[in-house]
């Protein structure tokens, strides 16, 4: 088990990035997809496609 925890933390400074990378990703995709899906929703619905004007 201690070979496995040596390997863990020799990866350790490429891991920690690499995963706040992710979450940024993860997290800006979440929005834009958000957001996409509102403005589909409002142009379906015959409103405005700015927002409430």
């Amino acid at each position: 088990m201690t070979e496995v925890t040596a390997a863990t933390a020799g990866l350790t400074p490429f891991l920690v990035p690499l995963a706040s990378a992710t979450l940024l990703v993860t997290a800006g995709t979440w929005v834009l997809v958000r957001r996409d899906r509102r403005l589909r929703a409002r142009t379906l619905r015959g409103g405005p496609p700015g927002g409430e004007d």
